[in-house]
């Protein structure tokens, strides 16, 4: 569940979903931007209902120069939105009940993994789905 209207690792995620499905595992996506919504729509998967999303507060916005740069000026220097978001994530999993947790790239997907005790699989863009999905299967 990201918070932005673009389509970047939506689209890691979606070929992923898509090769999982056709192994006959369930498949559900959060992403409820209407660009993400949009495409997941049209590749026949199913888009789980997310409630409305808090929003930051963000103190002393920088350029971003590595990945903790970026998660402070996403919000996660606020410790209320932080644990909205892994709360409303663990919800989302507990309801859905998933084998297997596919992320690109959202801490609170990776916390609400934990939490729920479910495996976590990162996409990436360098594999293509079919690998990425063997290597998630192994873990189940």
């Amino acid at each position: 569940m990201l918070f932005t209207d673009d389509l970047g690792l939506v689209t890691r995620l979606v070929p992923i979903a898509c090769e999982l499905a056709s192994r006959g595992h369930s498949i559900a996506v959060c992403n409820p931007a209407p660009a993400p919504a949009r495409l997941i729509a049209e590749s026949g998967l199913v888009a789980v209902p997310v409630p409305q999303l808090p929003r930051p507060t963000i103190v002393n916005k920088s350029r971003i120069w590595d990945v903790d740069c970026l998660f402070a000026n996403i919000g996660l220097l606020d410790e209320s939105f932080t644990r909205k978001m892994t709360a409303i994530h663990t919800d989302v999993v507990r309801d859905h009940d998933p084998d297997i947790i596919v992320d690109s790239f959202s801490p609170f997907a990776c916390l609400a993994a934990r939490a729920c005790g479910k495996p976590l699989m990162t996409g990436r863009q360098r594999k293509d789905a079919r690998t990425q999905v063997r290597a998630a299967e192994r873990r189940l």
